[in-house]
Protein backbone atom coordinates (compact mmCIF):
# COMPACT_ATOMS: atom_id res chain seq x y z
CA UNK A 1 0.00 0.00 0.00
CA UNK A 2 2.82 2.30 0.98
CA UNK A 3 4.35 1.78 -2.44
CA UNK A 4 0.94 2.87 -4.16
CA UNK A 5 0.53 6.28 -2.37
CA UNK A 6 4.32 6.72 -3.67
CA UNK A 7 4.08 5.99 -7.06
CA UNK A 8 0.69 7.83 -7.72
CA UNK A 9 2.17 11.13 -6.49
CA UNK A 10 5.31 11.35 -8.84
CA UNK A 11 2.55 9.91 -11.41
CA UNK A 12 0.65 13.29 -11.12
CA UNK A 13 3.66 15.27 -10.66
CA UNK A 14 4.13 16.03 -14.48
CA UNK A 15 0.23 16.48 -15.40
CA UNK A 16 1.13 17.87 -18.77
CA UNK A 17 2.57 14.81 -20.02
CA UNK A 18 0.20 12.54 -18.69
CA UNK A 19 -2.45 14.02 -20.16
CA UNK A 20 -0.66 14.38 -23.57
CA UNK A 21 0.12 10.59 -23.67
CA UNK A 22 -3.76 10.11 -22.88
CA UNK A 23 -4.63 12.21 -25.68
CA UNK A 24 -2.85 10.57 -28.13
CA UNK A 25 -4.28 7.35 -26.68
CA UNK A 26 -7.71 9.05 -27.92
CA UNK A 27 -6.06 9.78 -31.02
CA UNK A 28 -5.01 6.27 -31.19
CA UNK A 29 -8.57 5.06 -30.80
CA UNK A 30 -10.07 7.14 -33.76
CA UNK A 31 -11.51 9.56 -31.39
CA UNK A 32 -9.66 12.68 -31.79
CA UNK A 33 -12.95 14.87 -30.58
CA UNK A 34 -12.29 13.66 -27.22
CA UNK A 35 -9.44 15.68 -26.56
CA UNK A 36 -10.42 18.72 -25.09
CA UNK A 37 -8.57 22.24 -25.80
CA UNK A 38 -7.52 21.33 -28.87
CA UNK A 39 -5.35 24.25 -30.55
CA UNK A 40 -4.06 24.93 -34.18
CA UNK A 41 -0.52 24.90 -32.50
CA UNK A 42 -0.72 22.38 -29.76
CA UNK A 43 -2.67 19.64 -31.25
CA UNK A 44 -3.81 20.27 -35.32
CA UNK A 45 -0.20 21.62 -36.50
CA UNK A 46 2.09 18.55 -35.15
CA UNK A 47 0.14 15.72 -36.45
CA UNK A 48 -1.34 17.75 -39.86
CA UNK A 49 2.07 19.01 -40.71
CA UNK A 50 3.89 15.77 -42.07
CA UNK A 51 0.67 15.65 -44.32
CA UNK A 52 1.39 19.06 -45.68
CA UNK A 53 4.66 18.62 -46.49
CA UNK A 54 4.21 15.30 -48.75
CA UNK A 55 1.82 17.74 -50.95
CA UNK A 56 4.49 20.57 -50.98
CA UNK A 57 7.57 17.94 -51.78
CA UNK A 58 5.11 16.64 -54.49
CA UNK A 59 4.53 20.43 -55.62
CA UNK A 60 7.92 21.10 -55.92
CA UNK A 61 10.07 17.97 -56.76
CA UNK A 62 10.96 18.37 -60.09
CA UNK A 63 10.86 14.47 -61.33
CA UNK A 64 8.68 13.33 -64.39
CA UNK A 65 7.58 10.24 -63.24
CA UNK A 66 4.77 10.60 -60.54
CA UNK A 67 5.77 6.83 -59.23
CA UNK A 68 8.96 8.41 -58.63
CA UNK A 69 7.88 11.69 -57.02
CA UNK A 70 5.62 10.10 -54.65
CA UNK A 71 7.73 7.86 -53.63
CA UNK A 72 10.38 10.46 -52.95
CA UNK A 73 8.01 13.38 -51.50
CA UNK A 74 6.52 10.19 -49.19
CA UNK A 75 10.08 9.40 -47.44
CA UNK A 76 10.93 11.93 -45.72
CA UNK A 77 7.38 13.35 -44.08
CA UNK A 78 7.62 9.80 -43.14
CA UNK A 79 10.77 9.25 -41.38
CA UNK A 80 10.13 12.89 -39.69
CA UNK A 81 7.31 11.67 -38.16
CA UNK A 82 8.58 7.53 -37.11
CA UNK A 83 11.62 10.12 -35.53
CA UNK A 84 9.55 12.58 -34.04
CA UNK A 85 6.77 9.98 -32.48
CA UNK A 86 9.21 7.13 -32.02
CA UNK A 87 7.24 5.35 -34.29
CA UNK A 88 4.09 6.36 -33.21
CA UNK A 89 4.97 5.59 -29.81
CA UNK A 90 4.55 9.01 -28.20
CA UNK A 91 2.82 12.08 -29.25
CA UNK A 92 4.23 15.20 -31.16
CA UNK A 93 6.08 17.77 -29.14
CA UNK A 94 3.77 20.97 -28.44
CA UNK A 95 5.21 23.54 -31.29
CA UNK A 96 6.75 26.90 -29.84
CA UNK A 97 4.90 29.36 -30.93
CA UNK A 98 7.92 30.96 -33.40
CA UNK A 99 7.90 28.03 -34.71
CA UNK A 100 4.50 27.51 -35.70
CA UNK A 101 4.75 30.52 -37.24
CA UNK A 102 7.57 30.00 -39.46
CA UNK A 103 6.41 26.48 -40.41
CA UNK A 104 3.26 27.80 -41.87
CA UNK A 105 4.61 30.91 -43.02
CA UNK A 106 7.32 28.85 -45.06
CA UNK A 107 4.86 26.85 -46.07
CA UNK A 108 3.00 29.15 -47.99
CA UNK A 109 5.91 31.70 -49.02
CA UNK A 110 8.12 29.24 -50.26
CA UNK A 111 6.03 27.35 -53.22
CA UNK A 112 4.78 30.89 -53.72
CA UNK A 113 8.83 32.12 -54.31
CA UNK A 114 9.31 29.50 -56.23
CA UNK A 115 6.76 29.72 -58.45
CA UNK A 116 7.38 33.32 -59.32
CA UNK A 117 11.19 32.61 -60.07
CA UNK A 118 10.04 29.86 -62.46
CA UNK A 119 7.87 32.77 -64.22
CA UNK A 120 10.75 34.59 -64.44
CA UNK A 121 12.93 31.82 -66.13
CA UNK A 122 10.16 30.21 -68.18
CA UNK A 123 6.85 31.84 -68.03
CA UNK A 124 6.01 29.75 -71.09
CA UNK A 125 5.65 26.72 -68.71
CA UNK A 126 3.12 28.32 -67.08
CA UNK A 127 0.77 29.08 -69.36
CA UNK A 128 0.89 32.93 -68.99
CA UNK A 129 2.42 36.48 -69.44
CA UNK A 130 6.18 37.15 -69.10
CA UNK A 131 6.61 40.21 -66.40
CA UNK A 132 5.40 41.19 -62.50
CA UNK A 133 1.57 40.42 -64.00
CA UNK A 134 2.45 37.17 -65.03
CA UNK A 135 4.41 36.32 -61.80
CA UNK A 136 1.13 37.99 -59.42
CA UNK A 137 -1.56 35.82 -61.35
CA UNK A 138 0.78 32.40 -60.31
CA UNK A 139 1.58 33.47 -56.90
CA UNK A 140 -2.24 33.95 -56.27
CA UNK A 141 -3.48 30.30 -58.00
CA UNK A 142 -0.30 29.11 -55.75
CA UNK A 143 -1.58 31.00 -52.53
CA UNK A 144 -5.28 29.46 -53.41
CA UNK A 145 -4.25 25.95 -53.73
CA UNK A 146 -1.94 26.04 -50.87
CA UNK A 147 -5.25 27.26 -48.19
CA UNK A 148 -7.34 25.39 -49.55
CA UNK A 149 -4.61 22.39 -49.15
CA UNK A 150 -4.20 23.54 -45.55
CA UNK A 151 -8.15 23.94 -45.30
CA UNK A 152 -8.48 20.15 -46.20
CA UNK A 153 -5.75 18.72 -43.64
CA UNK A 154 -6.74 20.65 -41.15
CA UNK A 155 -10.73 19.37 -40.84
CA UNK A 156 -9.42 15.58 -42.00
CA UNK A 157 -6.65 16.10 -39.03
CA UNK A 158 -9.25 16.89 -36.56
CA UNK A 159 -11.55 14.92 -37.37
CA UNK A 160 -8.41 12.28 -36.95
CA UNK A 161 -9.39 10.29 -40.86
CA UNK A 162 -6.02 8.61 -41.06
CA UNK A 163 -6.76 7.58 -37.11
CA UNK A 164 -9.79 6.42 -38.24
CA UNK A 165 -8.76 4.14 -41.28
CA UNK A 166 -5.80 2.61 -39.19
CA UNK A 167 -7.87 1.97 -36.23
CA UNK A 168 -10.54 0.29 -38.78
CA UNK A 169 -7.69 -1.32 -40.38
CA UNK A 170 -6.37 -2.37 -36.27
CA UNK A 171 -9.68 -4.40 -36.00
CA UNK A 172 -10.68 -5.71 -39.15
CA UNK A 173 -9.33 -9.17 -38.95
CA UNK A 174 -10.66 -9.35 -35.29
CA UNK A 175 -14.16 -8.12 -37.45
CA UNK A 176 -13.70 -10.07 -40.41
CA UNK A 177 -13.02 -13.49 -38.33
CA UNK A 178 -16.54 -12.68 -36.73
CA UNK A 179 -18.46 -11.71 -40.82
CA UNK A 180 -16.95 -15.13 -41.89
CA UNK A 181 -18.89 -16.82 -38.49
CA UNK A 182 -22.18 -14.98 -39.27
CA UNK A 183 -22.39 -15.88 -43.02
CA UNK A 184 -23.62 -18.92 -42.17
CA UNK A 185 -26.62 -16.97 -40.03
CA UNK A 186 -27.19 -13.78 -42.22
CA UNK A 187 -26.87 -15.19 -45.47
CA UNK A 188 -29.83 -17.66 -46.36
CA UNK A 189 -32.17 -15.13 -44.86
CA UNK A 190 -30.33 -12.64 -47.23
CA UNK A 191 -30.84 -15.28 -49.81
CA UNK A 192 -34.73 -16.21 -49.06
CA UNK A 193 -35.37 -12.00 -49.01
CA UNK A 194 -34.04 -11.46 -52.42
CA UNK A 195 -33.05 -14.18 -55.01
CA UNK A 196 -36.72 -13.21 -55.91
CA UNK A 197 -35.68 -9.47 -57.57
CA UNK A 198 -33.00 -11.55 -58.92
CA UNK A 199 -35.60 -13.15 -61.58
CA UNK A 200 -37.29 -10.00 -61.87
CA UNK A 201 -37.40 -8.40 -65.65
CA UNK A 202 -37.71 -4.83 -64.19
CA UNK A 203 -34.34 -5.27 -62.33
CA UNK A 204 -32.27 -6.03 -65.28
CA UNK A 205 -34.20 -3.30 -67.17
CA UNK A 206 -33.07 -0.92 -64.84
CA UNK A 207 -29.70 -2.35 -64.22
CA UNK A 208 -29.09 -2.30 -68.43
CA UNK A 209 -30.00 1.63 -68.35
CA UNK A 210 -27.60 2.53 -65.15
CA UNK A 211 -24.65 3.75 -65.70
CA UNK A 212 -21.75 3.77 -63.53
CA UNK A 213 -22.55 7.65 -62.53
CA UNK A 214 -25.81 6.57 -61.43
CA UNK A 215 -24.48 3.06 -59.40
CA UNK A 216 -22.39 4.81 -57.18
CA UNK A 217 -24.94 6.90 -56.37
CA UNK A 218 -27.16 4.51 -55.85
CA UNK A 219 -24.70 2.57 -53.21
CA UNK A 220 -24.09 5.53 -51.50
CA UNK A 221 -27.66 6.11 -50.76
CA UNK A 222 -27.09 3.03 -49.36
CA UNK A 223 -24.54 4.00 -47.42
CA UNK A 224 -26.17 7.30 -46.33
CA UNK A 225 -29.14 5.21 -45.21
CA UNK A 226 -27.31 2.76 -43.24
CA UNK A 227 -25.44 5.87 -41.30
CA UNK A 228 -28.40 7.45 -40.66
CA UNK A 229 -29.88 4.43 -38.99
CA UNK A 230 -26.84 4.05 -36.54
CA UNK A 231 -27.38 7.54 -36.02
CA UNK A 232 -30.78 6.95 -34.93
CA UNK A 233 -29.57 3.65 -32.64
CA UNK A 234 -26.69 5.39 -31.31
CA UNK A 235 -28.19 8.28 -28.30
CA UNK A 236 -30.38 5.50 -26.91
CA UNK A 237 -27.07 3.10 -26.68
CA UNK A 238 -24.94 5.94 -25.26
CA UNK A 239 -27.99 6.77 -23.11
CA UNK A 240 -27.43 3.17 -21.35
CA UNK A 241 -23.38 3.57 -21.55
CA UNK A 242 -23.40 6.53 -19.87
CA UNK A 243 -25.20 5.57 -16.47
CA UNK A 244 -22.61 3.43 -14.87
CA UNK A 245 -19.63 5.34 -13.13
CA UNK A 246 -19.07 2.48 -11.00
CA UNK A 247 -14.81 3.47 -10.11
CA UNK A 248 -14.28 0.11 -10.39
CA UNK A 249 -15.78 0.05 -13.90
CA UNK A 250 -13.85 3.30 -14.21
CA UNK A 251 -10.36 1.42 -12.94
CA UNK A 252 -10.94 -1.15 -15.21
CA UNK A 253 -11.28 0.64 -18.54
CA UNK A 254 -8.02 2.37 -17.48
CA UNK A 255 -6.10 -0.72 -17.95
CA UNK A 256 -3.37 -0.66 -20.32
CA UNK A 257 -3.50 2.86 -20.91
CA UNK A 258 -1.35 6.00 -19.94
CA UNK A 259 -3.80 6.45 -16.59
CA UNK A 260 -3.79 3.24 -15.41
CA UNK A 261 -1.20 4.14 -12.50
CA UNK A 262 -3.60 7.26 -11.36
CA UNK A 263 -7.40 5.46 -12.38
CA UNK A 264 -7.62 4.34 -8.64
CA UNK A 265 -7.23 7.35 -7.17
CA UNK A 266 -9.09 9.82 -10.22
CA UNK A 267 -11.90 6.81 -10.65
CA UNK A 268 -13.48 8.12 -7.46
CA UNK A 269 -13.81 12.47 -8.53
CA UNK A 270 -14.64 11.21 -12.24
CA UNK A 271 -17.98 11.75 -13.79
CA UNK A 272 -19.34 10.65 -16.76
CA UNK A 273 -20.54 14.24 -18.39
CA UNK A 274 -22.71 14.45 -21.86
CA UNK A 275 -20.98 13.76 -24.94
CA UNK A 276 -20.47 16.67 -27.36
CA UNK A 277 -22.13 17.12 -30.55
CA UNK A 278 -18.40 16.60 -32.28
CA UNK A 279 -17.75 13.59 -29.90
CA UNK A 280 -21.05 11.94 -31.31
CA UNK A 281 -20.23 12.56 -34.69
CA UNK A 282 -16.50 10.96 -34.13
CA UNK A 283 -18.48 7.93 -32.71
CA UNK A 284 -20.49 7.83 -35.22
CA UNK A 285 -17.91 7.42 -37.98
CA UNK A 286 -15.94 4.74 -36.00
CA UNK A 287 -19.55 2.28 -35.81
CA UNK A 288 -20.30 3.12 -39.32
CA UNK A 289 -16.63 2.11 -40.77
CA UNK A 290 -16.73 -1.05 -38.68
CA UNK A 291 -20.52 -1.83 -39.02
CA UNK A 292 -19.97 -1.46 -43.03
CA UNK A 293 -16.73 -3.14 -42.91
CA UNK A 294 -18.18 -6.02 -41.15
CA UNK A 295 -21.10 -6.11 -43.38
CA UNK A 296 -19.16 -5.41 -46.72
CA UNK A 297 -18.13 -9.00 -46.13
CA UNK A 298 -21.83 -10.28 -46.64
CA UNK A 299 -22.21 -8.68 -49.71
CA UNK A 300 -19.47 -9.74 -51.25
CA UNK A 301 -20.80 -13.10 -50.59
CA UNK A 302 -23.82 -11.84 -52.13
CA UNK A 303 -22.66 -10.41 -54.91
CA UNK A 304 -20.36 -13.89 -55.78
CA UNK A 305 -23.39 -16.08 -55.36
CA UNK A 306 -25.09 -14.11 -57.79
CA UNK A 307 -22.67 -14.13 -60.26
CA UNK A 308 -22.17 -17.86 -59.98
CA UNK A 309 -25.43 -18.26 -59.86
CA UNK A 310 -26.59 -15.78 -62.94
CA UNK A 311 -24.09 -17.76 -64.62
CA UNK A 312 -26.47 -21.43 -64.13
CA UNK A 313 -29.63 -20.26 -64.20
CA UNK A 314 -29.84 -17.53 -66.89
CA UNK A 315 -28.50 -17.93 -70.30
CA UNK A 316 -28.35 -15.39 -72.96
CA UNK A 317 -31.24 -15.87 -74.18
CA UNK A 318 -33.54 -15.47 -70.76
CA UNK A 319 -31.65 -12.43 -70.74
CA UNK A 320 -31.76 -10.37 -74.05
CA UNK A 321 -35.80 -11.14 -73.39
CA UNK A 322 -35.50 -9.47 -70.26
CA UNK A 323 -33.41 -6.18 -71.19
CA UNK A 324 -34.65 -6.01 -75.17
CA UNK A 325 -30.98 -6.32 -76.44
CA UNK A 326 -27.98 -8.80 -76.66
CA UNK A 327 -25.84 -8.73 -73.66
CA UNK A 328 -22.63 -6.65 -73.53
CA UNK A 329 -19.96 -8.50 -71.84
CA UNK A 330 -17.95 -7.04 -68.88
CA UNK A 331 -14.95 -6.03 -68.34
CA UNK A 332 -14.96 -8.38 -65.33
CA UNK A 333 -15.45 -12.01 -67.27
CA UNK A 334 -15.95 -11.99 -71.06
CA UNK A 335 -18.34 -14.75 -70.05
CA UNK A 336 -20.52 -12.39 -67.40
CA UNK A 337 -23.01 -9.83 -68.87
CA UNK A 338 -22.27 -6.08 -67.76
CA UNK A 339 -26.28 -6.00 -67.03
CA UNK A 340 -25.66 -9.29 -64.24
CA UNK A 341 -22.83 -7.31 -62.76
CA UNK A 342 -24.70 -4.95 -62.34
CA UNK A 343 -27.66 -6.30 -60.32
CA UNK A 344 -25.54 -8.10 -58.57
CA UNK A 345 -23.89 -4.64 -57.34
CA UNK A 346 -27.37 -3.55 -56.86
CA UNK A 347 -28.46 -6.54 -54.60
CA UNK A 348 -25.46 -7.05 -52.36
CA UNK A 349 -25.19 -3.52 -51.53
CA UNK A 350 -29.15 -3.32 -50.47
CA UNK A 351 -27.69 -6.91 -48.36
CA UNK A 352 -24.97 -4.49 -46.98
CA UNK A 353 -27.70 -2.09 -45.68
CA UNK A 354 -29.99 -4.48 -44.99
CA UNK A 355 -27.66 -6.72 -42.48
CA UNK A 356 -26.04 -3.47 -41.00
CA UNK A 357 -29.15 -2.36 -39.59
CA UNK A 358 -30.56 -5.57 -38.79
CA UNK A 359 -27.44 -6.34 -36.57
CA UNK A 360 -28.27 -3.56 -34.48
CA UNK A 361 -32.16 -4.16 -33.87
CA UNK A 362 -32.24 -7.94 -34.17
CA UNK A 363 -31.76 -8.97 -29.93
CA UNK A 364 -29.87 -12.22 -31.44
CA UNK A 365 -27.19 -10.42 -34.28
CA UNK A 366 -27.02 -7.56 -31.79
CA UNK A 367 -25.41 -9.85 -28.89
CA UNK A 368 -23.55 -11.70 -31.27
CA UNK A 369 -21.94 -8.81 -33.68
CA UNK A 370 -22.53 -5.31 -32.77
CA UNK A 371 -22.17 -5.39 -28.40
CA UNK A 372 -18.41 -6.00 -29.02
CA UNK A 373 -18.18 -2.59 -30.52
CA UNK A 374 -19.96 -0.88 -28.08
CA UNK A 375 -18.01 -2.12 -25.72
CA UNK A 376 -14.78 -0.44 -27.52
CA UNK A 377 -17.09 2.77 -27.28
CA UNK A 378 -17.96 2.16 -23.61
CA UNK A 379 -14.39 1.74 -22.43
CA UNK A 380 -13.35 4.59 -24.69
CA UNK A 381 -16.03 6.95 -22.77
CA UNK A 382 -14.91 5.97 -19.54
CA UNK A 383 -11.56 6.61 -20.22
CA UNK A 384 -12.73 9.80 -21.18
CA UNK A 385 -14.07 10.82 -17.86
CA UNK A 386 -10.73 9.87 -15.84
CA UNK A 387 -9.13 12.18 -18.58
CA UNK A 388 -11.35 14.77 -17.58
CA UNK A 389 -11.05 14.43 -14.35
CA UNK A 390 -7.37 14.49 -14.14
CA UNK A 391 -7.49 17.91 -16.05
CA UNK A 392 -9.86 19.63 -13.65
CA UNK A 393 -7.54 18.69 -10.50
CA UNK A 394 -6.38 21.39 -9.27
CA UNK A 395 -2.23 22.75 -9.92
CA UNK A 396 -0.14 21.12 -6.62
CA UNK A 397 0.72 24.49 -4.24
CA UNK A 398 4.18 25.51 -4.08
CA UNK A 399 6.24 24.03 -1.65
CA UNK A 400 5.93 25.93 1.81
CA UNK A 401 8.94 26.00 4.78
CA UNK A 402 8.11 27.09 7.93
CA UNK A 403 9.79 30.51 10.01
CA UNK A 404 11.75 27.98 11.76
CA UNK A 405 13.61 26.38 9.22
CA UNK A 406 13.37 29.83 7.30
CA UNK A 407 15.56 31.09 10.64
CA UNK A 408 17.90 27.85 10.13
CA UNK A 409 18.63 28.81 6.55
CA UNK A 410 19.50 32.23 7.11
CA UNK A 411 21.71 31.53 10.22
CA UNK A 412 23.21 28.65 8.06
CA UNK A 413 24.17 31.24 5.31
CA UNK A 414 25.83 33.73 7.44
CA UNK A 415 27.88 31.76 9.19
CA UNK A 416 29.18 30.43 5.72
Amino acid sequence: MQQRSETIPSALADRAALVRRTEWWLIHQGLPKFVTRQTLRTHTLPRMFPLLLLVLLLMVVPIEDWRTAVAVATVVPAAIWLIVTRAGRRPPPVLPRWLAVLLVGGYVAAPMGLASLGVALDPGAFGVTPGAVGQAEVALRMALSLALIVAVANVCTRYGVVSLVLHSLRHLVGDLRNSFGLLGRALPTLLFIIIFLFFTADIWVLASHLSTRRLVATLAVFTAVTFFAIAARLREELNAIEQSTAPDRLVAACARTPLEAVAPDLAPVARLTGLRRTEMLNILFILGTRQLIRAAVVGVAVFAFFIVFGLIAVNPDTAKQWIGADPEASGLVHAVPATMVTVAVLLAGFSVMYFAVSSMTDSEYRQRYFAGILGDISRVIAVRAVYLALQHLPAPDPPTIDTATTQRLWSGSAAQ
